[in-house]
This record gives C-alpha cells, structure tokens and sequence, in this order.
C-alpha cells in the first residue's frame, strides 16, 4: 500500500503510438533493466534475495534518479502475511485474498488437481522497465495478469504454427535468449496485437500465447497461471515442441514431478474414454471430446517408453483411444 501510494493512479497515456514505436522503446529500455528474482522479500540485501525496506527506497527514487529500472518478481507464499495460512487451496493458499485466484475461476482448472502449479507471482516493476524476452506460460498454461496499480503495456501474439516456430527458432540460438529468431523476431510475429492494461484491469492470456511486457508507470500485479480443460490440447502441444535452451524455462525442468504428472495424464485419458464409450454406438465424438483424446493420447503415446509402473495396459488404452477417434 505504502509504494502504491507514491505512484499514483493517473495514468498517462503512453508515448508509444503502434507497435512498432513499442519494439523500439523495448530495445532501448533493456539494458536499464534488473530482473531481480525475489524468491525471498523478507531477507536483506542482495540482488536475487532482497528486502522490502531495499525495494521500497528503490521505489521511492524519483525516476529522474534513478540509475537502473528494476522489474521484480517475487513468488507468493502464506508465510507473506502474518500469522499467514500455508494449506492449499485451489487458489493457492486458503485465506490469503492476494494470492487466491478467483473462484470461478479455480474451479474450472486442472491447475489444484495435478497440472503443474507455480505459486502466485506478485511482480513490482518500475516505469520504463521491460521484461522484454518474448515467452510463453510455463507448461503452456493460461495467465491471467491482475493490474493492481500502474499501467502496463503487453504485446501478445496467438500460439500460430509459425509463432511457436520463431519462438523456438530463438531457444536453439547460442545463449537461448528468447527474443532472438532474427533481429525483427517481435516484427514477424503473426497476429501480434498491444494491450494496455491498467490498475484494476486483468489481462486473460490464453494457452500458448507468446508475450512481453513494458511498464508505463510504477506498477504492482498478481499473475496466476490458469489450465482450464478446454485449453489442455493446446499446452500440450506447445509442451511436446523442441524447444533448445527454452525447454527448462518452458516444462519447469526440475520443478515438477514427471512420474506423477505422466499417471495423472494417463487417469485423465482413461476418464475420458470411459465418458466416451458410454455414447451410442457409431455416433461421432463431440470436437471437443476429440480434440482432448487426440492431444493426451500422441502425448502420452510419445513418452511411452516413460510410463509409471502404476499405469496399467498403457498399450490397449492407447488402441481404445484410437479406435473411439477412427469413429469422429
């Protein structure tokens, strides 16, 4: 509260016209930018592990003065509020109303059950900073983006065939930047559209979305990440993609428990043809239905050789699954 109140909530327009001006001001910004990680706001000092005394005088430089634009992202957890609730909920943690992603949207995510879950992000970034590397959601998941104060400017661009291929193209280059592909990567993007969001408003990122984002003025935001049934065929595909030097940003290599996830896919797929199989005989699929079988099965199909023991006759499930998709 205390460093949004030195901000403001007038927002001025932006000095960017299109997207063009956007992509310019992106590269000039960058080199003032300091990504600082916070994984820990309540220790002191450091650049990856820093206090929220350090951060708020950081904020409260006049941004005539200040040396470096800092964009912090700082995972939020129950032991953030006093006497703060550490039990799951499916918004994340029960009793916190920051961290809590709106009901109505909890429910309808796979994200509480299985899907991998990062914990809510609170990002504090100051006006001019980027964070420019184009990017997808871990796991290919929906974000959703609460503007708390301040303004942002996001460019989004939808998960195209060629989209995802520059996007890749940037994870094999040397250093795996993600905004490589070719100095006009932003440029070649297909469908690529400016949003500005500002405090109050949220942003729905779908799955697979390409995106980077620019600050117009001091900001805070909450960011969920959000996997709704309807949009698993999409991350999936986007989490089976090559991805070079992106793929541990891209499947949270380290973060999520495979064996775990790979059962949890294969339960799916089993409920699912279950729920199939119970329609009249030769009546076609819902699209859907056939889209959702279509993704788990060829993802599943090509991790067999990964398949927990836990997982019984993987090879007939995959042949009923076949069989029902023949039908659609």
């Amino acid at each position: 509260a205390e460093a949004g109140a030195g901000c403001g909530l007038g927002v001025s327009p932006p000095p960017w016209g299109g997207f063009g001006d956007v992509v310019g001001e992106t590269k000039r910004q960058l080199k003032r930018t300091t990504l600082v990680a916070a994984s820990d706001l309540r220790a002191g000092g450091g650049v990856e592990v820093v206090g929220v005394p350090w951060l708020l005088q950081q904020f409260g430089t006049p941004p005539a003065q200040r040396e470096a634009l800092l964009h912090c992202e700082h995972a939020v957890s129950g032991e953030d509020y006093v006497g703060g609730a550490s039990s799951l909920s499916l918004g994340g943690f029960s009793g916190i109303p920051l961290a809590d992603m709106p009901p109505q949207l909890a429910s309808s995510s796979l994200t509480p059950d299985w899907w991998p879950s990062p914990l809510p992000v609170l990002t504090l970034s100051m006006g001019g900073a980027s964070a420019a590397r184009y990017r997808l959601s871990p796991w290919g998941s929906a974000a959703i983006h609460h503007l708390l104060w301040g303004a942002q400017l996001f460019v989004v661009a939808p998960p195209t065939p060629s989209n995802l291929r520059l996007l890749q193209q940037s994870g094999h280059e040397a250093g795996g930047g993600g905004g490589g592909g070719g100095a006009d990567f932003p440029r070649r993007l297909a469908g690529a559209q400016v949003v500005m969001a500002r405090g109050g408003q949220t942003l729905l990122l779908p799955s697979g979305w390409v995106h980077a984002s620019l600050t117009v003025e001091d900001s805070a935001s909450i960011c969920w990440r959000w996997q709704p049934r309807e949009q698993l065929a999409a991350a999936l595909a986007v989490v089976r993609a090559d991805w070079g030097e992106l793929a541990a940003e891209v499947r949270l290599a380290g973060a999520v428990a495979i064996d775990s996830l790979t059962r949890s896919m294969w339960d799916l797929l089993a409920s699912e043809v279950r729920e199939a199989s119970r329609a009249p005989p030769g009546a076609p699929l819902k699209p859907a239905q056939a889209t959702l079988l279509r993704a788990l099965s060829g993802y599943l199909d090509r991790r067999r050789a990964c398949t927990p023991r836990a997982v019984k006759l993987p090879g007939a499930l995959l042949e009923r699954t076949a069989a029902l998709l023949s039908q659609s």
